[in-house]
């Protein structure tokens, strides 16, 4: 059972003490409990707030989540974003959800993207003085230092989630549409700076970055490009293993991985084929 929080209760019950009960429940039946609602994130925070053991049951709980209903944030200021919280739309319940106020929100002009549940947030629409993820149910947030000023960001990306990993890399295209990546949780000289990838001259349109590692760049030429992300953490830099372009009847490509046509990548004895189907 991909299951760590260790600490073992026993059951005791007290008429003086009614909902000391949900205190007491052992940590093998809150880990089932958890993995049942983790494809809802707003039963999940329910969950956790119990009691202190059940917080501590999600936070320690490892496995992959299961697919999950997007929680879709209102862009107006109506029922979004006013610096007093943010209003979610539930897909499986038909409800809206309110955050209250946070210091994630203050000193924020801007939302740049999401993933992984957490938003990316930053001071200053085109000339970024602070990037910001923070994670609406958990309230935690984490500072990223500034990209060079003048680099509006169009897509952001996480490598995995910070709330389960500390050591993790985003990735965004900026500025005249080229990539820079940030590694959190590096030691060294370039620990606490944005590093451009190298061979990104293109100017891209859309980025995915996959479990494996693998970064996925689509470019104006619609080609694609793969870096493998795997050994950046020995101090290495990404490495640049494909560069293709599947056949196309025009000339170039505007608008993302994630539009109308759907790509299919496939690896296949060590090479990537592409279909591009309607």
């Amino acid at each position: 059972m991909a299951y760590t929080y260790s600490t073992k209760r026993r059951l005791k019950y007290s008429s003086t003490t009614p909902n000391k009960w949900a205190d007491e429940l052992p940590t093998e039946l809150l880990g089932l409990i958890v993995k049942k609602l983790a494809s809802n994130f707003m039963d999940i925070s329910r969950f956790k707030a119990v009691c202190s053991s059940w917080n501590g049951a999600v936070r320690s709980y490892t496995s992959a989540p299961l697919p999950q209903y997007p929680g879709l944030m209102y862009p107006s200021t109506r029922w979004g974003w006013n610096r007093n919280g943010i209003c979610f739309f539930s897909l499986a319940e038909k409800k809206v959800y309110k955050t209250e106020a946070s210091q994630g929100f203050l000193r924020v002009d801007s939302f740049l993207g999401s993933s992984h549940g957490w938003l990316v947030m930053g001071k200053g629409a085109w000339t970024l003085g602070e990037i910001r993820l923070f994670n609406p149910i958990s309230r935690k947030s984490r500072t990223l230092p500034p990209l060079p000023r003048g680099s509006p960001i169009r897509k952001v990306v996480l490598s995995s989630d910070p709330s389960r990993n500390n050591n993790f890399v985003v990735v965004v295209i900026h500025e005249t549409l080229n990539i820079a990546f940030y590694q959190h949780g590096r030691g060294g000289e370039n620990a606490t700076a944005w590093t451009e990838l190298e061979g990104s001259h293109d100017h891209y349109f859309d980025i995915l970055l996959c479990n494996n590692g693998h970064l996925f760049a689509l470019s104006k030429d619609h080609s694609i490009q793969v870096w493998d992300f795997g050994d950046t953490y020995n101090n290495n830099n990404p490495t640049k293993i494909m560069h293709f372009r599947p056949s196309m009847a025009w000339n170039g490509i505007h608008g993302t991985m994630m539009g109308n046509k759907k790509w299919l990548v496939v690896l296949d004895n060590n090479q990537y084929k592409t279909k591009i189907t309607e």
